[in-house]
């Protein structure tokens, strides 16, 4: 299964057809809504629930979209730039339905006498032909799950039609543009599944046009999807092309680059080939292999009239050309809508150099995740020449397209398209995912459950787990006293999709498990731990049990499996517990892709769960109609408390389970008196105060799901350092302790306290020494899963001294080590931090600086993210190194909600921390040493860690833009490179004697 990930429909549940979306969809409001308070809660909200997903292989998308929801907040609180963006985006949307065009049902040319192609597209509601088969892709979250349907073949002669827009091209121009197409009865074709009743002819379209010829990769170029970089077994290819008037295709496949945008296309490893194109002249380059996780970079270069094709800086292939003007036409696009905000600065005029550019990102940014495809995205090393078409009657401009061959002028020519003049030169990023391998369920194990499947297939799957686990369908727990006991069903395998804010996603459960067929009643409960609940002595015992909050059920889990353990009813690696909510929904679906398990009839709900019509009370359990694997009430009475914490949107993927501390645990099947209307298969709620009495338990036999650890203790970090040597600093520590630690290390290392350098033109920067010492790094449970990526919280040793630097560099002295940049900073000033830099250039300003001091006791060096965050803490473990309610006398930060927005400040002009440190939170964000790896906390060594250098680096301490929760001791950031919120910090490394 691919990898295609957009974000902004993924997330944000913003539609292909409203891409590029605007500030009112971004942010979720009406388009009239001018409450100031109505729209910063709105911003709040989209970038509360964007932080859940600030890690992962999806992190960089994930900052792209706090940084886009950010701007259209501040676009939208400023009165004189929403008037200007509202005035644009009128414009804007005049613009487009000036150029909209209609769906055309094309017809072959009558001299071709083609029959005309009926649309054969089934609507969405009706179920596919055939059952679904699914693989998943283990490396990262999946998109959807194809649906087979069936469509007559293209014949070539669809290949000669008149291009119009995006939704009238035919799938025949997305395949290969000259050959015989194979005149063979229909084959099907995988289109993407959507939901029914949120399905619209267009984006039908999309999906039809995105399945043409091997599959997603014709949805990326066509829609702009972004596919992330992974960090498993596959690889990535970079490709840079400096000249707008190439273009670059991968031979064999639709894929074509030009020089202008930015997209990542999905590959295949295995041996490729490249056809470069300019003008009329192409050729193609020697044979080479992309290899899973590896990286590789193609450069595409035209000197005078030579173009060069370099992989990793080895030439690949060289060919001459004679320099011609282009010869390709273009069509002026619709006005993208931006915030009308000035851009921080132009982008160089001149190109980056090599080793910059996997850092590079265009500036300014382009919102645009659906930049318009080629109409001929295949290129051949012979091509055969396409007729003109003929013009319709009333033509537009045409889109861009790539000749094959110098066409034969029409009869009765038409007016030429107008000749743009080409964009300025520089370096265009393209990069291309190397596909990782599918998920193989193992060859001894009977064929998974995968969703849909009518009752006799649910029958058979049970049946055949049950043999091969040598276990039965219906397990029978008897409990103490005798009286009570509880059925557990055999719940297969299998794999199914979920409902994300209307966006269907696939989800895998590896291992088949046990389910209660009702809810956990009073009388089970009691007949465990020997005691009734208090509020519920007077009860009905075949009522659920409620009113008993997670930690309690983990008694009565951890009991029982005390009983059944001593009783050798335990099966080996299966424990007691609540179901993970993916675990319920395949049990609860027993194969129906419906909304309910039963079907999409609200009516028949009465049959099969209690509601507030009938009663408005709780019930006894197993009074109604079960699903196909014989379990009851799991619509309504009560809701069901799953293990995972809850977050906005349902986990998907491989045995997914939430388990970073949040607030709330997630609730599924809903209670009593629950709308109708939010009632389902996949529908969520989170377990609260406010459904105390109203939430139970389902008991579930599951193989532990082996939570992470949220502490790490290291005790046998650190350095043993002579007797004489002073106390390690080890946090927490006050302010007091922290002078005193800093003088006895001074004094011991015979240096001073604080250190300044000075440059020979007067610039200065100042140091102070931090001692040794030892802290708890990362987020802890109180911060409820704000910073993902910094879980666990780890113990980590610092076993040397150093200086760091009192205050970000500042412009005056970069100025001084490097000259003046090629970009207007704003604002400017001599004390201002500076900042928009990549990490490439603060190496190149540290390197200047060793070279110019030359000294054999100290070194310059960006500080490592463990360095950062011990100077920062400053012997506190809280979240700030300030008091929440003193934080702005420390750190420059915005608060939207106070329609307060913070800008780059001088430094100093705030309180210190304890070690005497300015500036440590907000202002702007500081580049540290380590590359940025979501998941490095989880294997970070006790002593001075730091992590390897990767395409993006960390940057802490937030950035006077971001609000007080994003300017804290723990957050992390990835940084890339450019941001106009990110300078740097110095340190000094203590050379050994």
């Amino acid at each position: 299964m691919s990898d295609a990930f957009n974000p902004y429909h993924k997330w944000l549940g913003i539609p292909l057809r409203h891409q590029p979306a605007n500030h009112y969809r971004l942010l979720g409001v009406d388009r009239d809504e001018t409450d100031a308070d109505v729209i910063s809660n709105a911003a709040d909200q989209r970038m509360l629930h964007l932080r859940n997903f600030q890690t992962g292989k999806r992190s960089a998308d994930c900052q792209k979209l706090l940084n886009e929801v950010a701007a259209a907040r501040n676009c939208m609180l400023n009165p004189e730039k929403k008037a200007a963006y509202d005035a644009q985006l009128a414009l804007t949307e005049k613009a487009k339905a000036a150029h909209a065009k209609p769906t055309i049902e094309r017809t072959a040319p009558a001299a071709k006498s083609a029959p005309p192609r009926a649309k054969t597209e089934k609507p969405l509601a009706e179920k596919p032909q055939s059952q679904r088969e699914s693989r998943l892709t283990t490396a990262a979250p999946i998109a959807t799950v194809p649906t087979p349907q069936r469509r007559p073949a293209p014949r070539p002669e669809l290949a000669q039609a008149p291009a119009t827009g995006l939704t009238a091209v035919s799938p025949a121009e997305w395949g290969q543009a000259v050959g015989a197409w194979a005149q063979a009865e229909p084959a099907p074709i995988h289109t993407g599944y959507q939901p029914a009743r949120r399905s619209s002819v267009g984006r039908v379209k999309l999906w039809q046009l995105a399945a043409v010829g091997g599959g997603l990769f014709g949805l990326l170029l066509l829609c702009g999807v972004v596919v992330l970089l992974l960090q498993t077994d596959s690889g990535y290819v970079e490709v840079r092309i400096d000249d707008p008037e190439l273009q670059v295709a991968v031979k064999g496949t639709e894929i074509v680059i030009d020089g202008a945008g930015e997209e990542r296309i999905q590959l295949s490893p295995g041996p490729q080939t490249l056809v470069v194109r300019r003008g009329d002249f192409q050729f193609e380059t020697d044979s080479f292999e992309f290899k899973k996780g590896e990286r590789t970079i193609l450069s595409v270069r035209r000197k005078g009239g030579k173009i060069e094709v370099e992989r990793d800086g080895q030439l690949l292939s060289s060919a001459n050309s004679t320099p011609s003007p282009s010869v390709i036409a273009a069509q002026p696009p619709a006005a993208e809508v931006a915030d009308p905000t000035p851009s921080p600065g132009p982008a160089p005029a001149t190109p980056t150099p090599p080793d910059q550019i996997a850092s590079v990102q265009p500036d300014p940014p382009n919102p645009n995740p659906n930049p318009t495809p080629p109409s001929n995205p295949t290129l051949l090393s012979n091509p055969t020449p396409l007729s003109n078409p003929t013009p319709p009657s009333n033509p537009t401009p045409p889109p861009r397209q790539l000749p094959l061959s110098n066409p034969t002028p029409p009869s009765n020519p038409t007016p030429p398209p107008r000749q743009l003049p080409p964009p300025a030169r520089r370096f265009v990023k393209r990069e291309m995912v190397v596909v990782g391998c599918d998920y193989d369920w193992p060859d001894q194990a009977p064929a998974p459950a995968i969703v849909p499947f009518d009752a006799a297939q649910a029958d058979a799957f049970q049946k055949a787990w049950a043999d091969h686990l040598d276990a039965p369908t219906l397990k029978t727990i008897p409990l103490p006293g005798g009286k009570e006991q509880i059925n557990m069903v055999l719940i297969p395998a299998g794999e199914f999709q979920t409902d994300r804010h209307g966006e269907p996603v696939p989800v895998i459960v590896t291992q088949p498990f046990w389910l209660a067929e009702t809810e956990l009643t009073i009388g089970q409960w009691t007949a465990v731990l020997g005691s009734t609940p208090q509020e519920m002595e007077n009860e009905d015992p075949s009522e659920p049990v409620r009113k008993v909050w997670y930690d309690k059920f983990q008694e009565f889990c951890a009991k029982l499996n005390e009983i059944e353990r001593a009783a050798g009813r335990l099966p080996d690696g299966y424990q007691y517990d609540a179901p993970t909510e993916s675990q319920w929904e395949l049990a609860c679906r027993a194969g129906s892709a419906e909304r309910f398990y039963f079907g999409e009839n609200e009516a028949q709900l009465d049959e099969h769960a209690w509601l507030e019509g009938e009663g408005g009370k709780i019930h006894a359990v197993k009074l109604k109609k079960p699903n196909r694997w014989g379990l009851y009430d799991l619509y309504g009475n009560v809701v069901e408390t799953c293990q995972d914490y809850m977050t906005n949107r349902a986990s998907y993927g491989i045995d997914p389970v939430c388990f970073v501390p949040r607030d709330y645990r997630v609730g599924r099947g809903g209670e009593f008196s629950v709308d109708v209307r939010r009632l389902g298969s996949s529908e969520r709620t989170s377990i609260s105060s406010y459904l105390y009495g109203k939430f139970g338990y389902r008991l579930a036999l599951v193989p532990p799901t082996n939570a992470p650890p949220l502490i790490v203790k290291k005790p046998d970090g650190g350095k043993t350092w002579p007797s004489d040597a002073p106390a390690r600093a080890t946090s927490p520590f006050d302010q007091a302790e922290a002078a005193k630690l800093q003088q006895a290390w001074a004094a011991y290392l015979n240096l001073p306290l604080e250190k300044t350098i000075t440059l020979s033109s007067g610039e200065s920067c100042e140091f102070v020494l931090i001692p040794p010492g030892d802290f708890m790094m990362g987020s802890n449970e109180k911060s409820k899963g704000f910073w993902l990526d910094a879980f666990p919280q780890h113990q980590v040793w610092l076993t040397e001294p150093f200086y760091l630097a009192k205050h970000e560099v500042t412009q005056e002295f970069w100025t001084a080590v490097m000259g003046e940049g090629d970009k207007p900073l704003r604002p400017a000033g001599p004390r201002i931090p500076a900042y928009m830099m990549f990490f490439d250039d603060a190496q190149v300003f540290i390197e200047q600086l060793n070279k110019t001091f030359d000294s054999p006791k100290f070194t310059f060096a960006l500080p490592t993210e463990a360095q950062w965050e011990f100077a920062c803490r400053a012997g506190t473990t809280e979240m700030w190194h300030a008091p929440r309610e003193k934080l702005t006398e420390y750190a420059w930060f915005s608060d939207f909600r106070a329609k307060q927005r913070s800008e780059i400040n001088e430094v100093g002009k705030l309180k210190p921390n304890a070690f005497g440190l300015h500036d440590m939170l907000g202002n702007v964000g500081e580049m540290c040493a380590d590359g940025y790896h979501e998941n490095f906390y989880q294997h970070s060594p006790a002593n001075d860690p730091l992590a390897p250098i990767s395409k993006t680096v960390v940057a802490r301490g937030g950035a006077s833009n971001h609000q007080h929760d994003m300017t804290s001791s723990v957050n992390r950031s990835e940084h890339s490179g450019g941001s106009s919120g990110v300078g740097v910090r110095l340190a000094l490394k203590i050379n050994a004697n």
